[in-house]
C-alpha cells in the first residue's frame, strides 16, 4: 500500500527553468511513480508475485500491468 503519482520527466534539457520560465524539449516520457510503485515493479522485474493498493488513473493501471504488477 503506497501513493501513487504521474512523473513527467523532462530529458535532455541543458539546465532547469527559472521561476516563470519555459524551456522546450522533444524527450518527454509520463510514468507512473512513487515509492509503493517503484517498489512493486522491480519486485515483479524480479520474478516476485506483486499487488499494488493505491488510488491509479486508468493509464497508471495499463502500464504497471506491462509491468507485471496485478491491478485491482
Amino acid at each position: 500500500m503506497g501513493e501513487a503519482f504521474d512523473d513527467l520527466v523532462f530529458m535532455g534539457l541543458d539546465r532547469f527553468p527559472g521561476p516563470g520560465e519555459e524551456l522546450r524539449t522533444d524527450s518527454f516520457q509520463a510514468t507512473t511513480g512513487g515509492g509503493a510503485v517503484i517498489t512493486a515493479v522491480a519486485a515483479a522485474r524480479l520474478g516476485t508475485s506483486v499487488t499494488l493498493a493505491s488510488a491509479l488513473s486508468d493509464n497508471a493501471v495499463r502500464r504497471l500491468r506491462q509491468e507485471r504488477v496485478q491491478v485491482k
